[in-house]
């Protein structure tokens, strides 16, 4: 149960939390590829790259690889697989390219506009916490129905501090001074783990058990928000 007073303040993750960035990422890549190979079959490579995605993950979470790296890999092998070479430079080019378009694709989950209105018509203080690049990520953040305050933001490329890093949270308490703090995200690694480490409460997001929406019912009731 998570009790609200004053010092309570909810921070989401951001992609696959409160947007729905698997979908955005299918379209986006779909886009940028038929460009970029319009002779080839776009939804039998986007199924094996999305597999070396999930597959070499381990690889850059782990830090065995850099994200240039693992990016790379994952693009040559997709096409390796269907019997195609990539360019010189081309793994680049389609990654740069991806970026610039995910957000046009991006859209919030159903359920973020009534969670987040019941948080601004109550005063409830929430935020996010986010990796990635702070062009990309700031794009994103147009979609939400709520604008988010900036004293409440933090992007990993502006904070310096890059979750699982347990003092990227540490970083975020100290800098907003809340004592009842809850982190909400879908990845147990990267979001729950680290956060609860911190000593932060913790909503896990898990779609493998039950679905976002049905979790998301749990958390609003542990909340007193339903």
């Amino acid at each position: 149960m998570i009790s609200l007073n004053n010092n309570t303040c909810f921070f989401f993750d951001l992609d696959d939390t409160l947007i729905d960035y698997e979908a955005a990422f299918e379209q986006a890549s779909f886009f940028i590829f038929t460009q970029m190979h319009p002779e080839c079959d776009v939804r039998k490579w986007f199924r094996k790259f999305k597999f070396y995605c999930d597959e070499y993950w381990k690889l850059l979470e782990n830090g065995k690889v850099c994200r240039t790296l693992y990016q790379k890999m994952r693009y040559e092998q997709a096409l390796t697989d269907l019997g195609l070479a990539a360019g010189k430079g081309e793994s680049e080019v389609f990654h740069e390219n991806l970026a610039k378009v995910i957000p046009r694709f991006c859209v919030p989950f159903s359920w973020v506009s009534k969670l987040l209105s019941y948080f601004f018509e109550r005063d409830i203080a929430w935020g996010i916490i986010s990796n990635g690049f702070s062009r990309v990520q700031r794009s994103k953040l147009k979609v939400l129905p709520v604008k988010v305050d900036e004293s409440l933001l933090f992007i990993s490329e502006e904070t310096g501090f890059e979750k699982p890093d347990i003092r990227y949270f540490h970083f975020v308490q100290e800098k907003t001074g809340f004592s009842n703090l809850v982190y909400v995200g879908n990845s147990y690694e990267q979001d729950v783990a680290p956060a609860a480490a911190a000593g932060w409460k913790t909503i896990w997001l898990n779609s493998s058990q039950g679905g976002v929406t049905a979790v998301t019912a749990e958390m609003a009731e542990a909340c007193f928000i339903m």
